[in-house]
């Protein structure tokens, strides 16, 4: 029955996000280890080379037809493997050299060889491992015997090659029979279900991966059904020659006739003929500079640059009918259209000329310059990512006239900071302004849609409405949300009498859901396939189909209505559909939590159970509760170990090429990862996942009941609730389990706990020596650590939203790696004088953190220490010539100055220096107004760079119960194959 609802849900839920626009899981895990001690635990991150690759076995044909037969197969082998063997890659010809480049680092990232040494692993490609001639079953447990014979066979036919010499055969040899040895010693090979098909598949995959490139690169072929491109390697120029469309790339029939091998040495393009279109990812991830687009061209696909950091310049031949470009920007011919900002186009100011009424798809996505832009009046629509991934974009103007900001438009702006929509503005899309740095919104009185996520994972602190309350209400718009749980945002109503309408304002209804006949007329067609589809199924009732017919049939019904040219029909269609779509949701909601237990063990003596009513977890019982993930072993490894290991994970650009010991040791982790037992669990339990992770979304809170003496390890994944009590009964908090907890407000300690603390909501020891985990939706704006406080934990603050300064005092002696990391509104930090070393990551990811105080106590400032700020003023305590001792660890051979003002955490930065006792730093002000860190009294200034990183907080809590409940249905699905296979 279960199997049966699923999917009913599944495909309710498909639709549920096919009209929302669905939802984003980026829910922060940060790895703090909250041991009950004065000393920081060691923090692990989880084990990700721990996931199950599922594969399905592939015929073991041999191909041997001819060369172009081969050619013409190629796509449906690729195809194939890509579905069966993902994530691994084989190397097949040429034209594949750069991409297998990329899918080989999923399976051992075994470095190329150079072309002499390559010969030691030279495999030809069609080669196959048979199995044994002795009658074995795949499917029997491998003996060393068996794998021997598969060894044998490759190394006579490797024998036999005539391209193959001694030395080769005899490094071949021992490569394989180290990996034998290696797998076969192993515990886990006799442990684990390992079955003979496993071992073949496995030693094919590592032959073909293995297979080094040929000498010869391929620097011609074809590009359209009429075009042909050749690779001239002496001037570095690449020529497109034919007439006719290119083809777009990003087909995977065509993926292997491009320029993709010699890409990265193209320095130059030229066309030579009559070349009408550019096709999708034609010049992606190039190294290009500029381009002139010919006359003849009347297309140009979007993707066409992507990714190509070095593009700076764009021009078109001035008798082209379709573009036109100006100061190296692309238009439409008549300017009405922005079509691409070239990404490394240097402006850090830009206003969009007055003939401009749209900017275009991803016109000026991924340019890291750009830090101010006015768009005119005369726009109307800002397009789908116009400014997505613009990392240092910090100030935007939208003109009078734009009534549609489109779908990620803004998104990944981690740095904006201040926004101004005009008053026409009417629409703004789904996720427009996802995960940028805003944390103030004005929206104008004729807002009519804010689409699901436009605002997710953004740290919005006020949200400024022109109307009032009564008028926002009545809008019933799905963003920007308020958070019961923090009061974040504030809303603000402007009351007046009348609004004045502005000049040329045109009224937009939401035409993405207006349908045409021919879209009307597949959907219909898709629902009766579908339909017949269930009515074949055996796991399918009757009435179940009937109840899925009827919804989706009422479904395209309603958004029919929304194409009606009477506006009072479509608005009321819309509000119709709105309220059917909720109450569904609601629904199939209710239906899932009947389906999931609701009850369980979590422990030795421990068991749990969870209150549909009122949405509270309890734990009861007494002892341990059970850890659910894996805690990673202490490294008692020597240094030489150590090296050795971090060896084994190979880049394919590395120069190095790495031993037959360690590819042995590589390959051989692989396939246990691959064919062994991955259990992601801890040892003390068989579960797989935590038991109420399928009602995590639904879950509001925790109790804890009897004498419940540990909290597991990763227990609250995935679950969103404002505030957790911690009894007393509690020593031990496993890592990723306060800090896992989505929309986290306060941390409560009894106050007779005997290993913990709390002191505003804020974890610590007993002793509030260390200072253990900062929630990360904590409201506070700033924060003056207590002066008991000795150490800060790895990651303690990690992900906090809404903190912008921060004061360390001079008690602290250690501050944890990446304690401050992904802390995105932080603007400025104090750092005590007890402070000696500035480890990995402490401030990484904290875009807007400018100014920062740095006492002469510190000698050691890691790389990555402040990478992706925005460093523009340095306060040091201490001499010029104290700063030029500190270890920078770096490599300063890179630096053409002195390195110790060249650090590329300051390379933007204005060094202060001092040269008299300092003052004591100056607190934090609790109103989180600017915060007051140069305290020299004699200063000296020298000049002294950001660089990208990635960002991830928690959703707000209706948008996480969403995700998590697509991931519910999906992780039931899994389990349901799972039980099929095993029935």
């Amino acid at each position: 029955m279960k199997n049966k609802k699923w999917i009913v849900t599944a495909v309710a839920a498909a639709i549920v996000l096919s009209v929302q626009a669905g939802s984003v899981f980026a829910a922060e895990v940060s790895d703090s280890d909250l041991a009950p001690v004065t000393q920081a635990s060691d923090v692990t991150e989880p084990d990700h080379d721990q996931d199950i690759v599922e594969t399905q076995d592939e015929d073991d044909n041999t191909d041997t037809s001819e060369p172009e037969e081969a050619q013409e197969a190629d796509d449906s082998e690729q195809e194939q493997q890509a579905e069966n063997l993902a994530p691994f890659a084989t190397v097949e010809d040429d034209s594949d050299a750069a991409s297998d480049e990329e899918n080989a680092n999923d399976i051992v990232n075994v470095g190329s060889a150079d072309d002499d040494d390559a010969a030691a692993f030279d495999n030809t490609a069609d080669t196959d491992i048979p199995l044994s001639e002795d009658g074995t079953s795949e499917e029997d447990e491998p003996t060393i015997q068996d794998i021997q014979a598969l060894i044998d066979e490759h190394i006579a036919q490797l024998a036999d090659s005539p391209d193959a010499d001694e030395e080769t055969v005899t490094e071949n040899r021992a490569l394989w029979e180290g990996l034998l040895k290696e797998i076969t010693q192993s515990e886990a090979f006799t442990a684990d279900d390992v079955t003979m098909a496993d071992v073949k598949e496995y030693f094919e995959i590592m032959l073909s991966s293995l297979t080094p490139e040929d000498d010869q690169i391929i620097t011609s072929g074809q590009c359209g059904e009429n075009l042909t491109w050749c690779y001239d390697a002496s001037d570095e120029t690449l020529t497109i020659s034919g007439s006719g469309d290119m083809y777009d790339f990003d087909d995977v029939e065509y993926a292997d006739l491009w320029w993709n091998g010699v890409s990265q040495d193209v320095k130059k393009v030229v066309f030579d003929g009559n070349i009408t279109s550019i096709g999708s990812g034609a010049f992606t991830g190039m190294n290009i500079t500029r381009i002139e687009i010919p006359a003849s061209v009347t297309r140009i696909d979007n993707t066409a640059f992507d990714l190509n950091e070095v593009f700076a310049h764009i021009d078109v031949a001035k008798d082209n009918r379709h573009y036109t470009s100006a100061d190296g920007i692309l238009y439409n011919k008549d300017m009405t259209e922005l079509l691409l900002f070239p990404t490394a186009k240097t402006a850090a100011a830009f206003t969009t000329p007055d003939s401009v009424e749209k900017i275009g798809n991803s016109a000026f996505s991924g340019n890291d310059t750009l830090r101010s832009v006015v768009i005119s009046d005369s726009v109307k629509v800002i397009d789908d990512g116009a400014f997505s991934d613009c990392r240092h974009l910090n100030r935007v103007t939208v003109g009078k006239s734009v009534s549609t900001i489109g779908a990620g438009a803004f998104a990944n702006c981690v740095r904006l900071d201040e926004v101004t929509l005009g008053p026409s503005v009417q629409n703004i899309g789904y996720m427009a302004f996802f995960s940028s740095g805003i944390t103030q919104i004005t929206l104008p009185h004729w807002i009519k849609s804010i689409e699901s996520g436009a605002f997710i994972d953004c740290a919005l602190t006020d949200v400024y409405y022109l109307g009032t309350k009564e008028e926002w209400t009545a809008l019933e718009l799905d963003e920007p949300s308020t958070s019961e749980d923090n009061g974040r945002p504030i809303f603000h109503f402007t009351p007046a009498d009348h609004y004045d309408e502005p000049a040329g304002l045109v009224r937009t209804e939401r035409d993405e859901f207006r349908l045409d006949e021919e879209t009307v007329a597949e959907m219909e067609a898709s629902i009766d396939e579908f339909i017949d589809m269930l009515k074949e199924s055996e796991d399918v009732e009757p009435a179940q189909v009937e109840e899925v017919e009827q919804f989706l049939t009422n479904w395209l019904d309603k958004l029919k209505a929304l194409g009606s040219d009477d506006p009072d029909v479509s608005e009321e269609a819309m509000k119709d559909l709105s309220s059917y779509m909720e109450d569904l949701f609601t629904k199939m909601m209710q239906q899932l939590m009947g389906e999931f237990e609701t009850s369980g063990k979590c422990g030795e003596h421990l068991t749990w159970s969870f209150n549909q009513e009122t949405g509270l977890l309890t734990i009861s019982g007494e002892g341990d509760m059970y850890d659910y993930l894996p805690e990673e072993e202490e490294d008692e490894a020597t240094e030489e170990d150590a090296l050795i290991e971090e060896d084994t994970d190979f880049n394919m650009e590395d120069d190095t090429e790495p031993t037959t010991d360690e590819l042995i040791r590589s390959m051989a982790a692989n396939f246990f990862a691959l064919y062994g037992d991955n259990d992601i669990t801890g040892d003390e339990t068989d579960d797989e996942n935590v038991p109420w992770l399928e009602l995590a979304a639904f879950i509001k809170g925790v109790k804890f009941a009897g004498n419940v003496t540990s909290i597991g390890r990763g227990a609250f994944l995935l679950c969103s609730f404002p505030t957790i009590d911690i009894p007393a009964s509690i020593t031990r908090i496993g890592e990723n389990t306060i800090d896992a907890i989505n929309g986290l407000v306060s941390v409560n300690v009894a106050s007779d706990n005997a290993h913990y603390s709390s002191l505003d909501g804020i974890l610590f020891d007993k002793n509030r020596e260390t200072l253990l985990r900062y929630p990360a939706q904590k409201p506070d704006t700033a924060y003056t650590i207590p002066e008991t406080v000795k150490e800060i934990a790895d990651y303690a603050f990690q992900g906090c939203d809404y903190l912008t300064g921060i004061v360390i005092p001079d008690t602290v002696k250690r501050v944890g790696e990446g304690a401050f990391s992904g802390c995105r509104q932080l603007r400025e930090a104090v750092i005590g004088q007890a402070v000696t070393r500035i480890e990995d990551g402490t401030f990484l990811n904290c875009f807007k953190l400018g100014k920062v105080t740095i006492p002469r106590s510190v000698t050691f400032i890691a790389e990555n220490a402040f990478e992706d700020c925005d460093i523009t003023d340095v306060f040091y305590l201490g001499t010029k010539e104290a700063w030029q001792n500190i270890d920078l660890e770096e490599d300063i051979d890179v630096w053409d100055e002195d390195p110790a003002f060249r650090h590329v955490n300051f390379a933007n930065a204005v060094i202060h220096y001092q040269t008299a006792e300092p003052d004591a730093p100056v607190p934090v002000p609790s109103d989180g107004s600017d915060v007051a860190v140069n305290t020299a009294k004699d200063t000296q200034t020298d000049t002294a760079n950001p660089k990208t990183g990635e960002e991830s907080a928690a959703l707000p809590l209706f948008l996480m119960a969403e995700s998590a409940f697509v991931a519910a249905i999906a992780l039931a699905a899994a389990k349901s194959r799972k039980r099929e296979e095993n029935a």
